[in-house]
């Protein structure tokens, strides 16, 4: 029964998520964000009051239970069900569901974090994604683009580039320049870096440790314990 409540939660988070992210991009063809700025601002559902659809705010940004808008934020966007500025520089959280265009700073949130474009900083929930990450990632699942840091999840993580680290039951990218550390490691396409876990995979390079270990394009390609290719 447990289960099934979670899992309906999480369901009902991304579906309002994704449902207010595509409201707020119609806005956003006809708004632009004005000059003056507020200290305090109060959103109550997606763009209500109207006032938040197209304002700066630079103190706190409150929702009850949710709050978007076209505009920045400079200081803290916090919220009960989610949150959704577009452009947020401090800290963004809300128990369901966070989301933006542009992060600096830490984005959290018991369910969702999703950054669409560029996260500076910090993203930690249940589920994590982002277009291109300079930071940390932290959760059950994390999902980017374009990695320079670190991810850490419970269970998979995955991203196109990885210039860093990548630490969690599964961590799969396209190319790897840095480490992974899991019970399976795979490398699409290339690595320039080390995977140490039990089963690791790569198309070509890489320096690998583990259980069974795979390299295509090694001298002898699939091998015990430690396969190398440079």
């Amino acid at each position: 029964m447990k289960k099934k409540i979670m899992m309906l939660m999480l369901a009902s988070i991304l579906a309002v998520t994704c449902y207010g992210k595509g409201i707020v991009s119609k806005c956003k063809e006809e708004q632009v964000p004005p000059k003056d700025w507020v200290s305090i601002q109060l959103g109550v559902w997606i763009d209500m009051p109207t006032s938040t659809i197209n304002s700066n705010v630079s103190g706190l940004k409150i929702g009850l239970p949710m709050s978007t808008g076209i505009g920045r934020v400079e200081g803290v966007e916090a919220g009960v069900f989610m949150v959704g500025t577009d452009e947020v520089m401090g800290l963004q959280a809300a128990l369901g569901a966070c989301f933006n265009e542009k992060m600096e700073g830490l984005q959290a949130a018991l369910g969702l974090s999703y950054c669409d474009k560029n996260m500076d900083g910090m993203q930690t929930g249940l589920v994590n994604i982002a277009e291109i990450v300079v930071g940390f990632q932290a959760g059950v699942v994390n999902c980017v683009k374009e990695m320079n840091g670190a991810q850490a999840a419970a269970l998979v993580n995955y991203s196109e580039y990885t210039d860093g680290a990548q630490l969690g039951v599964l961590n799969a990218c396209h190319e790897l320049d840095g480490t992974q550390i899991g019970v399976i490691n795979i490398a699409k396409k290339s690595s320039k870096g080390i995977q140490i876990g039990v089963f690791n995979s790569c198309r070509h390079g890489g320096i690998q440790f583990g259980l069974l270990n795979y390299i295509k394009d090694a001298t002898i390609p699939m091998m015990p314990l430690f396969n190398i290719r440079l």
